[in-house]
Order: C-alpha cells, then structure tokens, then sequence
C-alpha cells in the first residue's frame, strides 16, 4: 500500500469513526441502558451473586481493553466515579460491542 493510499484510509476511518462519534451522542440513553439490558440478560441465565457480575464484567474489560475494570479506572485517574461516565465516544462504542455477545438480542 502506498503512503497516498494510506492517508486515504486514515482519512476514511476517521470520518466514519466521527460518524460512530456522533450516533453515540444522539444515542446517550440508549447506551446508559446497556449495563441494565446486560445485567438483566445474565439475570435471567442464572448469574445471581455479584462477585458472578464483578467477574464476568472484569472478563469483558480485559477482552476489550487489557485492562481490569481497577487497571481501567487508576489509568484514568478515578477512585470511587463510574467508569462508563468518564469514557470517551470510541471507548463507549467498543464497550458496547464487547457487550453485544452477551445480550439477549444476539
């Protein structure tokens, strides 16, 4: 691949990443919403105790991020805050897709 030709990829990924960018933002409640929805779907698979929540989203988190949820949280510098209200835009969307395996919608 040439340079030229990489620059245009570049610039394709970031108009379609500002694209994702901006559906996140009309779409807020809806990805508030996703924590419930998955919380409810494993619910309803029997995970009921929440040490089984606290690992399967730990899980997730390194998956994702190769992070542990508290890796995550002391590499943006929180201590007691929500994690998901102090990601930015691509984190919430790759968050999301993380999650989608475990939703009932699959």
């Amino acid at each position: 691949m040439s340079w030229s030709a990489s620059d245009k990829l570049i610039k394709q990924i970031r108009v379609e990443l500002e694209q994702l960018s901006h559906l996140v933002r009309e779409n807020q409640p809806l990805i508030s919403t996703a924590g419930k929805s998955l919380t409810d779907e494993w619910d309803m698979r029997g995970a009921n105790l929440d040490i089984e929540y606290a690992i399967l989203t730990n899980d997730i988190m390194k998956g994702t991020f190769n992070k542990s949820v508290e890796g995550y949280k002391r590499h943006k510098g929180l201590e007691r805050e929500n994690l998901r209200d102090h990601m930015n835009d691509l984190e919430l969307i790759l968050t999301m897709l993380a999650l989608r395996p475990y939703t009932k919608d699959t």
